[in-house]
């Protein structure tokens, strides 16, 4: 029997998996600083120009990387699907990707990676993106074998909040939730270990801007300092 992306990812990750751990006090994500400008007229802009794609179990990792083969994890995206009873044509977000708007690239060079590529990922009311461990394909690939599974500090994502919190929206990682976060908030957590969820159900779209890539030692020194305040 396949085991599920759960199963699967759960084995390379380092995270307790103890539901009866209340983390409140000291939670697996940490707010590491703002952008500051008008996040909503660059999101607004884009939406103008490009049309954001369905993302979900079965299309995301090829949709990202775009590939012609399926990614080796296409088997455990299945029997997740069928564990948690979805449609195979769940959509959990839409991704409007980033393209060659100066703004946006100038955001994804404050954060100093080696290499790196953003997207607005898009939450409507009714979205759900259940429990799972970040695969990070669009930088590490389709390789079950990648060097960033044994060295996970030398990649990072970056969530970067476009609209103030709402009621309903749900951004669940580990045993606690982020919420009422303001619009530029960003957010880290080890992305190798940390589980982590999310759901719309509020009124509004969910939107957040997402910065993934390689560091560079000056990536890694904004994530520890926690400081990272970046103006438009």
């Amino acid at each position: 029997m396949t085991i599920t992306r759960w199963e699967y990812s759960k084995k390379l990750s380092n995270y307790h998996f103890d539901s009866t751990i209340n983390e409140d006090a000291d939670p697996h994500y940490r707010v590491i600083g703002r952008i500051e400008g008008d996040l909503a007229a660059l999101y607004e802009a884009q939406l103008k120009v490009y049309q954001p794609e369905a993302n979900g179990f079965l299309n995301r990792l090829q949709v990202q990387n775009n590939q012609a083969d399926p990614p080796f994890t296409m088997e455990y995206d299945r029997a997740e699907l069928e564990y948690l009873n979805l449609d195979p044509n769940h959509t959990f977000f839409y991704n409007l990707r980033r393209t060659g708007n100066a703004a946006i690239q100038q955001i994804i060079d404050s954060f100093k990676f080696k290499k790196a590529g953003a997207s607005f990922h898009i939450q409507k009311p009714g979205g759900l993106f259940p429990y799972h461990v970040d695969e990070i394909p669009g930088t590490k690939g389709n390789d079950p074998n990648s060097w960033l599974d044994k060295d996970p500090k030398w990649a990072a994502r970056f969530e970067i909040q476009v609209f103030d919190w709402q009621p309903g929206h749900v951004w669940a990682v580990g045993n606690s939730y982020w919420k009422q976060w303001r619009a530029g908030d960003i957010v880290w957590h080890n992305w190798r270990d940390t589980p982590h969820g999310t759901a719309n159900l509020g009124r509004s779209d969910r939107v957040t801007l997402q910065v993934t890539g390689l560091c560079s030692e000056e990536t890694i020194e904004i994530i520890n300092n926690a400081n990272h305040i970046f103006k438009l």
